[in-house]
């Protein structure tokens, strides 16, 4: 069964609605703390065409797509890019590849596991990116503060 046009109309972004998110959200990134930045995309989201899958979707979503807000202004370009977690993840795979598709017991991954730590940090992971480098108190604190919660 095919979509009625106005069906197709309410699915699909229209173009001035999408350029305008697109226009806009940059500001809404430069916002300085979650809870302005939450407020300004509300507003922006009600100015678009409520009917739409899309805005729908994007509102339901909206504290996944605003939570670098929650961090300092400093680490936020940090988290546009997922070349980390991808990298990460395919040496992951490629040693799952080297057992033969999968890891024959716990102690052979966490063997595995341990030869790919040895080697980002003996290798890649031994010079930090300058990036990362610049704004590694920041990460550190966060991560002290976050486990020390915990902790209690």
């Amino acid at each position: 069964m095919y979509r009625t046009s106005s069906a197709q109309r309410q699915t699909a972004p229209q173009p001035r609605a999408l350029s305008n998110f697109q226009r806009l959200f940059p500001e809404y990134q430069e916002q300085l703390n979650y809870e302005e930045g939450l407020r300004l995309f509300e507003s922006l989201l009600e100015k678009l065409p409520q009917e739409m899958d899309f805005v729908r979707r994007v509102a339901r979503r909206k504290e996944r797509y605003l939570a670098f807000l929650k961090y300092p202004r400093e680490l936020r370009p940090l988290f546009s890019s997922t070349n980390l977690a991808e990298g990460l993840n395919r040496k992951i795979e490629e040693a799952e590849r080297a057992c033969g598709g999968y890891f024959h017991s716990e102690r052979d991954r966490n063997f595995r596991y341990g030869l790919l730590a040895k080697e980002l940090l003996e290798g890649r992971w031994r010079r930090p990116n300058w990036k990362y480098r610049e704004v590694a108190h920041l990460l550190r604190y966060l991560f002290e503060e976050r486990f020390s919660k915990d902790d209690h």
